[in-house]
């Protein structure tokens, strides 16, 4: 299976999380990379990764490069990102990374979405590469989509994509809302937002360290 690879980065991230269990004083970041068709294996590793960083009170960033799901629930994968304690962060990159059925879900399930300049998106149906009829018909999982975008106090989508459209596109029709060519690059430009958890909001301050005098990150 695979593992998130931790590196050091110098910087200074904290995660403010009103009534949050799993919070702990050493910032930490966990990457996951979620790459090709979402299989059991991959899926289980999914789960696995958001499972970690609520035992640890980690910011979790998904790497993301799918198509979508292949034979799994991909409601229940993008349900379980959204009801994750911990702030969950959708990249798609880097270029030319794409976000596609149930990758695209993902993006809408997340407390914050963010794309790689020359990373695609789209289209949302089918969510998952299988070829069997839906579990969730697709105007129900549009609703929850919506319904999840909402509860996050995030900008709602003008559209569902029909077709892979690029990111600036995503950016523009808010499916995603950062812009990031690096996971250095996405965790410099979300520093001070605001995002929203199942366990309330959490604000995030990434600032990369000039000097080893400042506070270093487990990433």
């Amino acid at each position: 299976m695979r593992r998130a690879a931790p590196f050091l980065l110098f910087s200074a991230l904290m995660c403010v999380v009103a009534g949050s269990a799993g919070a702990r004083d050493t910032p930490s970041v966990l990457v996951a990379k979620v790459d090709g068709s979402i299989d059991r294996t991959l899926a289980s590793y999914l789960v696995d990764s958001i499972e970690e960083a609520e035992r640890e009170g980690s910011t979790l960033v998904l790497q993301l490069d799918s198509a979508g799901t292949l034979d799994q629930d991909a409601v229940a994968l993008a349900e379980r990102i959204h009801d994750a304690r911990v702030p969950v962060i959708v990249w798609v990159g880097p270029a030319p990374a794409k976000a596609a059925g149930a990758g695209l879900l993902f993006l809408y399930a997340a407390s914050l979405g963010a794309v790689a300049p020359g990373a695609g998106v789209g289209p949302l149906h089918p969510v998952d590469l299988a070829g069997d009829e839906p579990e969730t018909p697709p105007g129900e999982v549009e609703a929850l989509a919506t319904g999840w975008v909402e509860e996050r106090g995030r900008a709602i989508p003008a559209s569902f994509p029909d077709r892979p459209v690029p990111a600036q596109a995503a950016l523009d029709g808010h499916v995603a809302s950062v812009a990031a060519v690096s996971i250095t690059d996405l965790l410099e430009r979300v520093d001070g937002r605001a995002v929203a958890t199942a366990e309330g909001e959490v604000t995030l301050e990434t600032k990369i360290a000039t000097s080893e005098a400042e506070q270093r990150v487990t990433v």
